[in-house]
C-alpha cells in the first residue's frame, strides 16, 4: 500500500502474511491478521513508530524512515522506540535514503541483538564510511578529514 492518505485501518484478512506500507501516516489499527508474519513499514517523515507495532505478532520487520528515528531505534531500551518493536524476531531498520533510493544507514536485529550496523556508507560523493561497529560507531569523513564517533548505547546481554 503506497501513499493511500486515508488509510487508517488494516484488519480482517485471515490468509495475509505479508504488508508493505509506503507513506500512510494515518494508519492506527492492524488488526485480526492471523497469518501476518512480514511486515515492511516506509515514512521517511515520521518522528516515532506507528504504535500498532506493539500488538503485531510478526516475524520479521522492516523499517525504512528519516535518520532522527533510525538513531531512536538504534539506542534500544533508551527509547520508547525499541519497547515497540523489541517483541519482534528479525528487524531491519534502514535511515536516511540517498536520492537514487538506497540507504546510508542500516541496523539488523535478530531476538534484540545487533547482528550487522552500517552508519552513513558512502557511494564516494561525502566520504563517509564505517569503520567499527557497536557499541560506538566510527566513520571518517574525506571532505572534512576528521575522523567522528557516535557512541550509540551498551548493547550488553540481557
Amino acid at each position: 500500500m503506497h501513499n493511500i492518505t486515508k488509510l487508517e485501518r488494516i484488519a480482517n484478512n485471515p490468509s495475509l502474511r505479508k504488508i508493505e506500507v509506503i507513506n500512510c501516516p494515518r494508519l492506527k489499527v492492524l488488526e485480526d491478521l492471523p497469518a501476518l508474519r512480514r511486515f515492511s513499514w516506509e515514512n521517511l517523515n515520521a518522528e516515532t513508530l506507528p504504535e500498532y507495532l506493539v500488538e503485531i505478532k510478526i516475524i520479521k520487520l522492516e523499517i525504512k524512515c528519516n535518520l532522527i528515528l533510525f538513531e531512536k531505534i538504534s539506542m534500544k531500551d533508551a527509547t520508547d522506540e525499541w519497547k515497540m518493536i523489541k517483541h519482534i524476531q528479525q528487524v531491519k531498520v534502514y535511515g536516511d535514503k540517498w536520492p537514487d533510493g538506497t540507504y546510508k544507514s542500516y541496523i539488523y536485529l535478530n531476538k534484540g541483538q545487533v547482528i550487522s550496523t552500517k552508519i552513513g556508507e558512502s557511494d564516494k560523493s561525502t566520504g563517509i564510511y564505517l569503520m567499527s561497529n557497536f557499541p560506538s560507531l566510527e566513520w571518517y569523513d574525506q571532505k572534512r578529514g576528521t575522523t567522528q564517533i557516535w557512541v550509540v548505547a551498551d548493547h550488553g546481554r540481557s
